[in-house]
């Protein structure tokens, strides 16, 4: 095998200056048969073109039908550009048609489609990362269901399992849209409709649920999650916490602990931003130091906002421990001064109309007030001294205790 390898890399090399030749005759050639395949595509759209134009209704829901099929199965494939295509073109056939009949089940069936080429549409839509389209498509989906379920006495629960998904798209298009409000309410009808597809299961065969009842489970923990991730969008943190700790008892009880799905959801954390401890103190002291502003009519001032709360102490005025005397220290110490600048003004500046009217009669009749008395200025006030009442003796406690 290693020989047959061998002579044919060497065959290779000497044939090496045909290569060339041969690459530029096959380019050649393939330019030629692109030409000629995009005017067999352009002749069969024509043809095609035409035969739609002459189509009835019905063979043009078939045509819909087909683009509808072929657009899903590539959509699975991913290949989105071509599905996208596909879809578009059976959208715009349906367009150009209306139900052959008046009866009912022909209108629910032409809605299904209506609502299967809507939905995989903005499903490609959404996968392009193109969210307004993809948003409009599934709005659009949703109503041709809605629209398809109106007069039905008792909805399936293979419909409500169509709602959910419906919702569920809706819900993940709108938390890629950054639309937080919007992807709550289709995620919490999406936990509703799940509940509700529970209930059938169980009513349809006593108590225990009919069908695969894991993909059910698996829808109501998915609905549960993104209704996490919408509170958390609204920073609606106890509520996202709840709708997480959903999620995970439904696929914990429902599907066991080795679900992949438990698993998934097991790592999922909110992200909740907690205030840390220093973060809280500052808190404290910001609401601490504007309601002290409020109540005095001084102006908010914060540490590390650049604003001193406080005038710098100068470095000679510190001191040493137990050095009281100025002999002792052998220096003088050094106070500081407190000017008007180290102080708010007053009257405060956000005085109202009425406060400074007060201000200003009061500072006008300032001279109209009473002299201190010359005693009293610059004194601390006088405690009596009482006297002592010595404790009584001991002989003194010794003849108390024999008389009584």
């Amino acid at each position: 095998m290693e020989e047959e390898e061998t002579d044919s890399e060497e065959s290779c090399r000497e044939d090496g200056n045909g290569d060339a030749d041969d690459v530029a005759t096959n380019d050649a050639t393939k330019r030629e048969e692109d030409g000629d395949n995009e005017e067999t595509n352009a002749e069969e759209g024509k043809q095609s073109g035409d035969s739609e134009s002459s189509a009835s209704p019905e063979e043009l829901r078939n045509l819909a039908s087909s683009c509808c099929s072929d657009g899903a199965a590539l959509l699975r494939k991913g290949e989105l550009q071509e599905a996208v295509r596909k879809l578009t073109r059976g959208q715009a056939l349906l367009e150009r048609t209306e139900p052959a009949s008046v009866l009912d089940v022909e209108q629910k069936i032409f809605a299904a489609l209506q609502a299967d080429i809507a939905g995989n549409l903005g499903i490609c839509y959404r996968r392009l990362k193109d969210f307004g389209p993809a948003v409009d498509q599934l709005k659009l989906a949703l109503q041709h269901h809605e629209v398809r379920l109106r007069d039905c006495d008792k909805v399936d629960v293979a419909d409500l399992r169509t709602l959910v998904a419906a919702h569920l798209n809706l819900a993940s298009c709108h938390m890629e849209c950054e639309a937080a409000d919007a992807a709550l309410q289709h995620a919490a009808t999406a936990a509703n409709m799940s509940g509700q597809v529970l209930t059938a299961n169980r009513e349809a065969s006593g108590d225990v649920p009919a069908g695969p009842a894991e993909n059910d489970f698996a829808m109501l923990a998915v609905s549960f999650h993104k209704v996490a991730e919408a509170h958390e969008a609204l920073k609606e943190w106890g509520k996202a916490i709840f709708a997480h700790t959903q999620a995970r008892e439904v696929v914990h009880r429902s599907l066991g602990p080795a679900h992949p799905l438990t698993q998934s959801l097991a790592r999922c954390r909110p992200h909740l931003s907690r205030p840390s401890t220093g973060n809280r103190q500052n808190e404290f002291l910001d609401v601490y130091a504007a309601s002290i502003g409020r109540s005095t009519g001084c102006p908010l001032l914060r540490p590390n906002k650049g604003q001193k709360v406080l005038p710098s102490i100068p470095q000679g005025a510190r001191g040493k421990p137990f050095v009281r005397t100025t002999e002792a220290l052998g220096f003088e110490l050094v106070g500081y001064q407190m000017n008007a600048t180290c102080f708010p003004s007053w009257p405060p500046t956000n005085a109202s109309n009425e406060e400074q009217e007060w201000y200003a009669m009061a500072r006008a009749r300032r001279h109209e007030a009473p002299p201190l008395p010359k005693l009293a200025i610059k004194q601390e006030p006088v405690v009596d001294n009482f006297p002592v009442i010595p404790p009584p003796s001991r002989g003194a406690l010794s003849r108390r205790s024999r008389r009584s």
